[in-house]
């Protein structure tokens, strides 16, 4: 135990109450993290659609996730999907100080044959996909992968005529691709603070509403559950948050968007639970509050806070028939995404949220 503790005192803050099991939990996020650090790879494209037989620039930029400088991987891989989910080419890319450039021109010349007899043709029109990662990336899921779609429009018929693109329509099989739940004209999601409802826990839920094409919208008003009518001017892109204490069953909330009314269940409360709250009283610190019901008073639980890969703080609480309430500094952590985990002993998260601290670049 004490040569944890001396090797994560670089890392974080420990409180004198932490046990063994802890700082082991700790220890290994730092650890794994410091074996197996991520990277990130973000491309820059030279334009936001093309035509056939142009040429894609790019310049690549490669990252250590939790750092922000230089990425151990010196081999970037970058890939030109078509629209059939085909891959049509690959480059293997030198990173150079993090960086690298490269170009994929739309001209199929793949088979010497073919382009012999015929010669060379632009790859026809579609959305195109390009992909583009290191091998260490690939230890990891799909979602740290940089992609992104592009259209490719048919060539005018005479040049200098861009006004009105037009893109080729596929009657072919297509290949199977995850479709998505049909949205209505106006789609609601909430997002409990901490994850979850508690019952009779007063919450905070955030919420986000999008019309049928994804993009967020203003609601005109909202109606809790509890009859309390919400006026509300959204924060942003259709992003908004308000408080409930939730009950046995399951409870709806109206909206009013383009002068129509729609109804949204929000999530089912739990009998039994933690529940936690962060605000932020100034700018160099958190409050932190947790909450429990129906589990047993007295109980040794923990708290990591996490950002860009590393723990930089862990401790531990009892929660009994009140809230739990602690103060935390930030003015040294970096600025970012920071993650809150409440656990106990077992490892077992009863509740989890992010949120932003900003301290300067």
């Amino acid at each position: 135990m004490h040569i944890g503790i001396v090797l994560l005192s670089c890392f974080l803050t420990l409180s004198s109450n932490i046990t063994e099991r802890e700082v082991g939990y700790a220890f290994h996020i730092n650890y794994f993290n410091k074996v197996c650090p991520q990277e990130k790879v973000y491309l820059h494209l030279d334009n936001t659609a093309y035509f056939q037989g142009e040429t894609i620039w790019y310049a690549a930029n490669v990252v250590n996730a939790s750092t922000g400088r230089e990425a151990a991987s010196k081999v970037l891989y970058v890939e030109l999907i078509s629209p059939t989910g085909v891959i049509l080419k690959q480059q293997k890319l030198k990173v150079v100080d993090g960086r690298c450039h490269g170009s994929f021109s739309l001209i199929d010349n793949a088979v010497k044959e073919a382009v012999e007899k015929r010669g060379a043709v632009g790859y026809p029109s579609g959305y195109y996909q390009i992909r583009a990662y290191t091998r260490a990336m690939l230890n990891f899921d799909d979602a740290g992968v940089f992609s992104r779609v592009i259209p490719v429009y048919k060539a005018p018929e005479e040049e200098g005529d861009y006004d009105n693109p037009v893109m080729r329509q596929y009657s072919g099989k297509e290949p199977d691709r995850p479709k998505g739940d049909k949205q209505d004209e106006l789609n609601v999601s909430f997002f409990p603070e901490g994850g979850h409802l508690i019952e009779g826990i007063p919450t905070r839920v955030a919420f986000k509403a999008t019309d049928k094409h994804g993009h967020g919208v203003e609601i005109e008003e909202m109606a809790l559950p509890d009859g309390t009518e919400l006026s509300i001017p959204l924060q942003h892109n259709g992003m908004g948050c308000f408080e409930l204490t939730p009950e046995e069953n399951e409870q709806e909330v109206k909206a009013m968007y383009g002068g129509k009314e729609f109804s949204f269940s929000l999530p089912k409360p739990e009998a039994s639970g933690y529940a936690l709250r962060v605000e932020r009283p100034c700018r160099d610190s958190l409050r932190l509050s947790f909450s429990g019901k129906g589990m047993p008073t007295g109980r040794m639980l923990a708290y990591t806070l996490v950002t860009q890969g590393q723990c930089f703080h862990v401790d531990t609480l009892t929660i009994g028939e009140r809230a739990t309430v602690c103060s935390l500094p930030t003015a040294d952590y970096p600025t970012g995404v920071c993650q809150l985990t409440l656990f106990d002993e077992e490892g077992t998260i009863y509740a989890q949220r992010l949120f932003f601290v900003n301290n300067g670049i």
